[in-house]
């Protein structure tokens, strides 16, 4: 099935090790919005949708593994990254 060839790619891509934490937190999107805004939209979907999924089953991910912005309001609340208000 296609759907599960390119996810299969993409957790390849994101299990490969060789990309740090900061790097799929800040240059990899700031490099990504820079891009066509059908790209753009692709993304932004494909994050949206992994916050849901993480939410609709409560997986919490460790705060080691999460990084934050410490220039914004988004903080972490039992593991999880939470915008604030």
């Amino acid at each position: 099935m296609k759907l599960e060839k390119v996810a299969q790619k993409i957790i390849e891509l994101m299990s490969d090790n060789r990309i740090h934490l900061s790097e799929w937190k800040y240059d990899i999107p700031m490099y990504i919005v820079q891009q066509d805004l059908p790209v753009v939209a692709n993304a932004k979907n494909l994050a949206d949708g992994i916050e849901y999924a993480l939410d609709r089953y409560s997986i919490d991910l460790p705060e080691d593994i999460v990084i934050a912005y410490s220039d914004d309001k988004q903080t972490m609340v039992g593991g999880k990254l939470r915008n604030g208000h």
